[in-house]
């Protein structure tokens, strides 16, 4: 927080978070002093906070995302009928203040002015982002007010010797994978919920639409405000430091919890995951002609074509490919290579063990992951249950030939390798950007 004030002293009040599934807590926990609610004329202060997921979500009966994702697509399809509203949305609200008690943002005036900022705030982007869309059709129709993943801060101050108030509002964070509302149409979901429709009859209204609405589709599927990214998030878990007495045992080996979770509220994805250690070959060592961090006297000039002397390009391949080099090895025992399906929302977890042999602080944030989205997995209906339905229950309770060969069938598909899922949309390649430090000692 700065105050670009002269004279009179700035105090910070409070800040607030509004979200469906976020909440905002102080990293420092011990309290605000004085020193930090009071800035001086053309002073700075800084003060740390975490916005981290609820554990009180309400979950809706139709997801924001859902709802727009359907209305979008009842859009193109030409259906007359949108009158649909979002379903309500519990938001969370989170006060952190700096004095003993807090501003109730709940308050009518206060309830008014966040509405109002973030309405007209979420208006304007719409009207940006799909100015594709008739003007004649109402995008409270179309879009919900919040996202799932949305978050609003205000902030709150006053200047007592001016005898000012005030309030910021940031509106608009997103901390969800970014993904287009408007998403292709999936013969296997139903259009309505109740069944009439399909997988034949979706894919042919499919294929109708893309030629009837063809600049409208073109404008949704490819809209620029919109990029592709990987829905996986990926998070490593374990100790900060680890003790351990090499002269009783030559090898140091700590537990290390891998996540893997699909963020995406509609896409499934197939995932390989790869360990790598800090000498496996996909881990960017030192430049060729290196020595001891210098670079061998193999010309005058530097970089072809990039204007850098040959010792800061050196440091720019080092900075942009490896700037957390360890400087002793470590190696990984466990799982280290893992592939696997995720259904939306959904997450695994890996465990495997980081094994040192000296002393040091290791960067263990090694790894490789590789993202597929995918067709959904069907599971197989039951051999013995479509059986049964066939013969009836009394003549497949009474064939005992039958009965085993059904068995047989089972456990012949038990042990037979899942089916690989197919590809439907974009490849991603994930690699770590931050370090994940390990001290030993």
């Amino acid at each position: 927080t700065e105050n670009l004030q002269t004279v009179p002293n700035f105090e910070f009040l409070q800040i607030s978070s509004m979200s469906a599934s976020w909440v905002i807590e102080a990293v420092d926990k011990s309290g605000e002093s004085e020193e930090h609610r009071s800035i001086a004329p053309r002073q700075t202060v800084f003060t740390y906070y975490r916005i981290r997921k609820s554990d009180q979500i309400v979950t809706p009966t139709v997801s924001p995302e859902r709802f727009m994702s359907k209305a979008l697509e009842k859009l193109v399809i030409g259906q007359e009928r949108l009158k649909d509203v979002p379903p309500p949305l519990d938001l969370q609200l989170c006060h952190l203040s700096t004095t003993e008690s807090h501003i109730n943002s709940t308050s009518p005036v206060l309830q008014y002015f966040s509405r109002s900022s973030r309405l007209g705030w979420r208006q304007a982007s719409l009207n940006a982002q799909f100015s594709s869309i008739p003007a004649a059709v109402e995008r409270r129709h179309l879009f919900s007010v919040y996202s799932s993943n949305d978050i609003d801060l205000a902030l709150f101050w006053n200047i007592p010797k001016m005898n000012r108030r005030g309030h910021h509002y940031i509106i608009g964070i997103n901390l969800g994978v970014q993904q287009n509302p408007f998403q292709p149409i999936d013969p296997a979901d139903e259009l309505d919920g109740d069944g009439e429709e399909t997988e034949t009859a979706r894919r042919a209204l499919y294929e109708q639409t893309m030629r009837d609405q063809a600049a409208l589709v073109q404008a949704l599927t490819m809209n620029p405000h919109f990029r592709d990214e990987s829905p996986v998030k990926i998070s490593m878990r374990s100790e900060d430091a680890v003790r351990h007495d090499f002269s009783q045992n030559r090898l140091c080996s700590t537990p290390v919890k891998i996540v893997i979770k699909n963020c995406s509220w509609n896409k499934h994805i197939a995932y390989t995951l790869g360990m790598l250690s800090s000498k496996d070959p996909m881990v960017p060592q030192k430049p060729p002609g290196i020595v001891d961090g210098a670079p061998s006297q193999g010309g005058p000039g530097g970089a072809a074509g990039t204007g850098l002397s040959a010792s800061a390009a050196t440091a720019a391949i080092i900075d942009s490919t490896n700037p957390h080099a360890n400087a002793h090895p470590f190696f990984w025992s466990g799982p280290t290579f893992s592939t696997g399906y995720l259904e939306p929302l959904a997450e695994v977890e890996i465990v495997l063990m980081a094994c040192f042999t000296q002393y040091g602080l290791y960067d263990i944030n090694r790894w490789r992951l590789a993202v597929q989205v995918v067709k959904a997995q069907r599971k197989h209906k039951n051999a013995r249950s479509s059986t049964m339905t066939a013969k009836g229950v009394k003549q497949a309770a009474g064939d005992v030939k039958q009965k085993e060969k059904v068995e047989e069938e089972e456990e012949r598909r038990a042990m037979m390798p899942p089916v690989a899922p197919q590809g439907v949309g974009k490849g991603f390649m994930q690699m770590p950007n931050l370090a994940h430090y390990i001290q030993v000692s």
